[in-house]
């Protein structure tokens, strides 16, 4: 079946086994590049070079914890970033409004990459 996703890149929660893997599996057979997310960096690392080897695209795992904010950064943060998003202190915002700042952040950094492909 051809989904006319070939080209495109998609992050996948708990990315590593079950639902989240079989998820990856079927996105990366239709053509899309994968950030696989996770919690254990062994078992993340082995399912996206499994999931590059057998569909020929690019996949890399993340280690990061994102049950709260503060796991977030190993995702959605390059090794250089500058943020300019006028939000005040970050560390004086509720669990419920951090979770809201990191949907935000990554959306400011998939979005362009994603429309920038035609997604």
């Amino acid at each position: 079946m051809d989904l006319g996703l070939r080209g495109k890149v998609a992050v996948i929660t708990g990315g590593s086994i079950g639902i989240g893997l079989a998820v990856a599996e079927g996105l990366a057979a239709e053509g899309v590049d994968l950030v696989l997310a996770a919690r254990q960096a062994d078992r993340v690392q082995d399912a996206a070079a499994k999931v590059t080897a057998r569909f020929a695209v690019r996949a890399v795992g993340v280690s990061c914890d994102l049950a709260g904010a503060a796991g977030a950064d190993a995702l959605i943060l390059p090794p250089i970033t500058m943020q300019s998003l006028g939000i005040g202190n970050i560390y004086m915002l509720s669990d419920a409004d951090a979770e809201m700042v990191v949907i935000m952040f990554v959306c400011m950094m998939f979005v362009p990459i994603c429309a920038a492909r035609g997604g």
